[in-house]
């Protein structure tokens, strides 16, 4: 009889560990509902729908998702402590030191799209890491775009003061190609 509960019990437990590894380890995708609003880690993004809708490249609407999870969470707000104190030369000396990643985060090929670039940002003197809404305006997407592979968009990035940001942005089709985002800064 013993023997019987112990087994019962060494059971019970290995059930229970094994469905606490499958919840631990089941990657969670965000769920967007229709208008295209979803909510990861508190970014409240809306637009989205528009990967699932029109898009025909190689991106999930969740991948689209992440792709800009990452740009806002960490690659503009890591650039712009970079560079918000530094004069033209220091810019200079900054792109060239750091080309290869600025293409590859944000698109920008050349010296002069960098400066204007970030001119655009440093003049709004806004505090990028504090952001809390993406707004995809879904009649500005171009699934075929005047760059070849690459879908067209528009989005605002608001920040909790209610400021604003508003970028042109461009995604690749296929995840073979670099860059895979394309972004500019609109006035």
């Amino acid at each position: 009889m013993k023997k019987g509960k112990i087994i019962t019990i060494f059971l019970i437990c290995i059930c229970l560990l094994i469905v606490l590894v499958l919840a631990l380890t089941k990657v969670k995708q965000p769920k967007v509902s229709k208008d295209g609003t979803t909510k990861k880690d508190q970014l409240l993004l809306s637009g989205f729908a528009v990967f699932s809708e029109k898009y025909t490249g190689d991106y999930t609407a969740s991948e689209a998702i992440d792709i800009f999870n990452e740009l806002i969470k960490e690659d503009l707000p890591g650039l712009y402590k970079d560079i918000k104190k530094m004069n033209d030369t220091k810019l200079e000396n900054y792109y060239n030191e750091n080309f290869l990643t600025i293409e590859k985060k944000f698109g920008i090929g050349s010296l002069d799209e960098f400066l204007t670039f970030v001119k655009g940002l440093k003049s709004e003197n806004k505090k990028l890491d504090k952001w809390y809404k993406v707004i995809i305006d879904t009649n500005s997407f171009v699934d075929n775009s005047d760059k070849p592979q690459y879908c067209y968009f528009e989005y605002e990035l608001r920040l909790e003061n209610e400021k604003s940001l508003n970028f042109s942005a461009y995604l690749a089709h296929k995840e073979t190609k670099k860059p895979r985002l394309i972004i500019s800064l609109k006035k």
